[in-house]
């Protein structure tokens, strides 16, 4: 059985995965990792997802990708373990000033 507190709860986390997905958008935030001397992207297990695994790191292009990746809404909504849809429609009410 849903309560008003689960409902609330799942609408505050959708809110967070929003702002931290603007957050990477804009530079105020980073994915999780770290960049070797050869300019390789390893991102943290914290923030690895499914999603991430059709970018290689053994390139400085697959690397690249990768990060890029990890900015997305839909990267972040998996590191937060969110329906896409859901993060989205946060998305929306956070531009809208809701």
């Amino acid at each position: 059985m849903t309560t008003p507190y689960d409902v609330y709860a799942c609408k505050m986390k959708c809110r967070e995965a929003a702002t931290l997905y603007q957050k990477r958008q804009n530079g105020e935030a980073k994915a999780l990792g770290f960049w070797s001397e050869q300019g390789l992207w390893f991102p943290y297990l914290t923030e690895r997802r499914p999603c991430c695994e059709s970018f290689g790191n053994a390139s400085l292009k697959g690397s690249r990708a990768l990060y890029r990746h990890q900015k997305t809404l839909k990267h972040v909504a998996a590191v937060y373990n969110l329906p896409l849809a859901d993060v989205r429609a946060a998305l929306q009410e956070i531009r809208k000033g809701a």
